[in-house]
């Protein structure tokens, strides 16, 4: 009988309350949703995204008596998605990838990003880098997906399935290495001097591992 009540007021309070107000399709799409949740290296940190009303910014928040901080100022919604979150090593920067749909089963003709807003200027999948006290704007620094951060600071990402190497300031940008597959899922070593990855070939993959450009790659 008690679960039989509790059923009974729930079902009251969904169908009595909103047969007066129902929600509309554009209070649905304003709710607020949070995705993408990291912790920075030491703990002391934590980012994700949130969007409202189709907008999308991450904060972060650092401690629990602080307030958490928007550390990027997005204000459209363009359907430009914000995903990849990595905060670096001493966890006062973070790098995020906006643009592309990594959601999708595959990419789309031509290999373009999503213009859900018919947008003139072409989307592209840029890296970013905010400062995790939101005192700086957050700013691009390369066309690239999947960042990759070693401890010694070097951040490695994807761009036409093969590895570029970027400074967190957005300069040198270059070709890391050469590999003939399609490279996905880059993991640095411990002391940053090595990076695995995986090469996608035609019916099969290999794992790689480049240790240097005066090094031939290992395949494990």
């Amino acid at each position: 009988m008690r679960t039989l009540l509790i059923a009974g007021a729930m079902l009251w309070g969904l169908v009595g309350p909103a047969a007066a107000a129902p929600m509309s399709l554009k209070g649905a799409m304003a709710y607020p949703f949070t995705s993408g949740l990291v912790s920075s290296p030491d703990g002391k940190r934590i980012a994700w995204v949130r969007e409202v009303a189709g907008v999308r910014n991450i904060w972060v928040a650092s401690g629990s008596g602080a307030q958490p901080v928007q550390v990027t100022g997005f204000a459209a919604d363009d359907g430009q998605e914000l995903t990849q979150v990595v905060f670096s090593p001493d966890g006062h920067s973070l790098f995020f990838v906006r643009g592309g749909d990594h959601d999708g089963n595959w990419a789309a003709a031509g290999n373009l990003a999503p213009n859900p807003d018919a947008s003139p200027d072409e989307p592209k999948v840029m890296l970013w880098r905010a400062d995790t006290s939101g005192a700086t704007p957050a700013k691009p620094l390369a066309e690239c997906d999947a960042p990759a951060i070693s401890p010694k600071g070097v951040i490695a990402c994807e761009k036409a399935g093969q590895v570029w190497t970027v400074s967190a300031d957005g300069k040198d940008f270059a070709r890391a290495f050469f590999d003939r597959g399609r490279i996905v899922d880059m993991a640095w070593s411990p002391d940053g001097s090595r990076l695995a990855y995986v090469s996608r070939r035609e019916g099969h993959a290999l794992i790689g591992i480049f240790g240097g450009p005066a090094l031939p790659i290992t395949y494990v």
